[in-house]
This record gives structure tokens, C-alpha cells and sequence, in this order.
């Protein structure tokens, strides 16, 4: 199961960012305002919606498993794909604490750099065979419920919901996933809820993409990575 499911994963992440590329230049007029109506909204919007439900079904099937050793693998291409993830969350975070020195920022700045490495912490630890420890686990989730306040907060002043929407996805489904594992840490890990939100990042994280932004490249693309490598491990029979 694990192959077509990911393989489902990867051709909607590619897919979803070309439908967004093509809605970034369809869905808006001369002015940069929405066009209502717009064709490419709704072919989006029901791309995703239809992935999400295919997620949830799959997960669905999914065994139960809470223990972390039998779900997490120790192979060396999941520690590649962890520790590149990790970098990546590493460099977009001190871009990002670079273009905007506000004290927020910086603050932000800070958990991410340290949640980026807090992920290679963790695919070491499961190279090695065994769990990070929570503290390593739970600082990500600390970092990604600030980063969504303190994004949210900035998005909400665009009165265009479609301009941030997929951001905001990404950064829930990122979040969530980033929860589930933790609880992996303390043998209450639910397999098919870990499995959905991992997959379900691993779309919006790819859609946003497409939004652009060196800072929100970076950022996306590592956790599209961890997200993604996540799911493969989940997965795994």
C-alpha cells in the first residue's frame, strides 16, 4: 500500500503546484485583484478537497500502531531526506529572521532554526534506532503554532482569502502532522491520523510553493521533505 499511496502523494504534490502556478495567473486581473468566478478556483479547490478524502480513506486502512521503533525506519535515505529537510527549515528561517530583524521575527527566527535542527536530531535518532526524546519532538509543534499566529495574523489583513489560503493550509496540515509524530514519543502514536495530516502536508506544502518567495521556498520545501518522508515511514507494512 505504501508505494501507490505515496506515488498518489507525489503526482498531487506536482500536480497541485502547477493548478496553483495557473490560478496565480488566471484567478487575477491586470490590477492583481480576484477575478470571481474564475475557472482555475474551483479546479484547485476540488483537486485538493478530492485528495484530502482520498488520504482519509487510505489512512483509514491503515493497522493501528503507537509504539516509535516498529514505525519509524532507520534507514540511511530517510536520514538523507530528515537531515536536507532539516537544513532547509535551517537556512529559510535565518533568510526570513534576515529580511525582517523586527523582534517578532527574530524571536520566530530563533524556534525555527532550532525546530530545523531538532529534525535532524530526530533522523539521527532513528538512524540510530531509537526516539529523539519528546522535548526534541515537541519544539517543532511550539515553533509551527507560532509561526501560524504570528502568520495568521499578518495574512488576515489581505481581504483576498485566496492569496493566503493554501499558505494557511500548509502551515495546519504541517502543524498536525508535527503533533501526531510527537505522540509517537510516548506510545499513544496514531498511525492513521499521523498518515493523513503527513499526506495531506505534503500537498498544500507543494501548493504553496508556488506562491513564491526565497524565505517561503526554503521553509516549504523542508517541510514538504519532512513531511513527506514522514508519510513513507508511516506507511511502511
Amino acid at each position: 500500500m505504501r508505494i501507490p499511496v505515496m506515488l498518489l502523494a507525489l503526482a498531487g504534490s506536482a500536480a497541485g503546484f502547477v493548478l496553483r502556478r495557473w490560478q496565480r495567473g488566471q484567478a487575477y486581473d491586470e490590477r492583481g485583484l480576484m477575478i470571481r468566478g474564475s475557472s482555475s478556483i474551483w479546479v484547485l479547490a476540488a483537486f485538493c478537497a478530492v485528495l484530502v478524502l482520498a488520504f482519509a480513506l487510505l489512512s483509514r486502512r491503515l493497522e493501528k500502531r503507537q509504539d516509535y521503533e516498529s514505525t519509524f525506519s532507520s534507514s540511511a535515505f530517510c536520514l538523507a531526506v530528515s537531515v536536507l529537510a532539516g537544513l532547509l527549515v535551517v537556512a529559510g528561517n535565518s533568510y526570513a529572521a534576515v529580511q525582517d530583524m523586527t523582534a517578532l521575527r527574530l524571536i520566530l527566527g530563533f524556534f525555527g532554526i532550532a525546530s530545523g535542527i531538532c529534525f535532524l536530531a530526530i533522523g539521527a535518532g532513528r538512524y540510530r534506532g531509537s526516539a529523539a526524546g519528546p522535548a526534541v519532538h515537541l519544539l517543532p509543534v511550539v515553533y509551527l503554532v507560532f509561526r501560524l499566529i504570528v502568520d495568521f495574523k499578518s495574512w488576515s489583513r489581505d481581504p483576498a482569502v485566496l492569496d493566503y489560503c493554501f499558505s494557511l493550509f500548509a502551515a495546519i496540515s504541517v502543524m498536525c502532522a508535527a503533533y501526531h509524530i510527537s505522540g509517537f514519543c510516548f506510545g499513544k502514536g496514531g498511525r492513521r491520523i499521523t498518515a493523513f495530516w503527513c499526506l495531506s502536508a505534503t500537498v498544500f506544502t507543494a501548493v504553496a510553493l508556488a506562491d513564491g518567495g526565497l524565505a517561503n521556498l526554503l521553509l516549504l520545501a523542508g517541510f514538504w521533505l519532512w513531511a513527506a518522508i514522514n508519510a513513507w515511514q508511516v506507511l511502511e507494512d
